[in-house]
């Protein structure tokens, strides 16, 4: 009885729309504040410039919607592509790409605020604040070619949500996901493993999903030429770049991982002994975490799903490099668990009812959130001086003058390139 009247009083906290619209407005006013040029006058983002301009600026529509990119393939990075080239004028594509990561904020937004895990207003708020307070936010921050780490974080959130609830908005999302990029792949294994164990028709439709999707995924890395990445695994390495970046960086912000990294660089020269030591402390941070989270199981799959994908990740996405341990050092893979983590601790400081433990998830919370103000504020600051560069438009405009001259994405350093000539 106790228990259906918590369902009745999940899904009335769910179904209310002015909680939903009122986080998602409070998100995109954060996305806004952050930094405004970037919305205003948009941005073409680094290999946006090469894969999604040049490659693509005589190719036919759907030639580019199918097309592989970076050894996998991405519906959605291909679709905008598609259209910046054949929908919209140049003058606008800086804003195309830019305004396609607004959507898909919010649309991850939307995911994490109907997550039934997260029982109050207050905890889904907070959920769908971690989007913007969770470190590190700088490199995956609103652009086109890191899309994939959003799929990844409402893909997660997802496979812990009820399946038998929106249906149609989670299985589309699903489908999305996992045809933009291989993140929502490494993710498969527990959607079948879910699937098999309730053996409900809408688990098994959403692991169908993501197994067909994982297929093609696969099929594409095995066949596509354009993959150049060779993964050098060593099991050793990955416990710094752990340590560092789902602990120190996401509670610590990023100055203490900073400082963490060349400690361990100048002063211990990584030797195996500090190796293992901090494959140690993730071990004990991991055990800490499970037991703060005891009894939210929820909370407890959620973290584990965040460690599994960030050790893969860590595994074949960085080669497990010692080069990666700094924040600055491919830190856009590190969002995805981050926010995963985050999301843990947010579900568990609003629902436990020992008090020892729930001001233990809160202060962790508060510390991850404060890490995660501090990476907000410093984007205005890395975007003034490098990040943004001149405005898309005023720089198309000159090119339309003078076709010889080049074009400059963000960030500043970038590679300036020239636009072949239209056939």
């Amino acid at each position: 009885m106790a228990q259906s009247t918590h369902l009745n009083s999940e899904r009335r906290i769910s179904s209310r729309p002015m909680g939903l619209w009122f986080a998602l407005l409070l998100l995109f006013a954060g996305a806004f504040l952050r930094c405004p040029p970037i919305l205003i006058h948009g941005r073409v983002w680094a290999e946006e410039s090469s894969v999604f301009l040049i490659h693509s600026w005589n190719v036919p529509f759907f030639t580019v919607l199918l097309a592989p990119q970076f050894g996998y393939f991405s519906i959605w990075d291909n679709f905008f592509a598609a259209v910046a080239v054949h929908g919209v004028p140049l003058t606008m594509v800086a804003l195309l790409f830019t305004w396609s990561a607004v959507l898909l904020l919010l649309v991850t937004g939307y995911f994490i605020y109907q997550a039934e895990f997260l029982v109050t207003r207050a905890a889904k708020t907070a959920g769908v604040l971690a989007l913007l307070l969770t470190p590190p936010c700088i490199e995956p921050w609103l652009n086109l070619i890191n899309s994939e780490f959003y799929f990844g974080i409402f893909a997660a959130v997802i496979l812990l949500s009820n399946a038998s609830r929106l249906r149609i908005p989670r299985n589309l999302g699903l489908a999305v996901a996992v045809l933009s990029g291989p993140l929502t792949t490494l993710l498969a294994p527990f959607f079948v493993l879910r699937s098999l164990v309730r053996r409900r028709r809408d688990e098994m439709v959403q692991a169908v999903v993501v197994c067909v999707g994982a297929l093609l995924q696969v099929g594409t890395a095995l066949t596509t030429t354009t993959a150049n990445r060779i993964v050098h695994f060593n099991p050793l390495t990955i416990g710094p770049v752990l340590f560092n970046k789902q602990f120190v960086f996401l509670f610590l912000n990023r100055l203490v991982a900073k400082v963490i990294y060349l400690v361990l660089l100048n002063r211990f020269h990584f030797s195996t002994a500090t190796l293992l030591a901090t494959w140690f402390a993730v071990i004990v941070g991991v055990g800490g975490l499970l037991y703060l989270l005891r009894r939210q199981r929820t909370a407890q799959l959620l973290l584990l799903t965040a460690l599994w994908l960030a050790l893969l990740e860590s595994s074949l996405a960085l080669d497990g490099g010692l080069n990666h341990v700094g924040p600055g050092g491919g830190e856009r893979y590190a969002f995805t668990p981050n926010v995963l983590i985050e999301l843990a601790i947010v579900a568990a400081a609003f629902a436990i009812t020992a008090t020892w433990r729930r001001t233990t998830a809160r202060v962790l919370l508060a510390l991850a959130f404060f890490s995660g103000a501090v990476d907000y504020l410093l984007l205005p600051l890395r975007t003034k001086s490098a990040y943004q560069g001149e405005p898309w438009r005023q720089q198309v405009l000159r090119w339309e003058r003078d076709p010889a001259t080049p074009l400059k994405p963000s960030p500043t350093g970038w590679p300036a390139f020239h636009l072949p000539s239209k056939k």
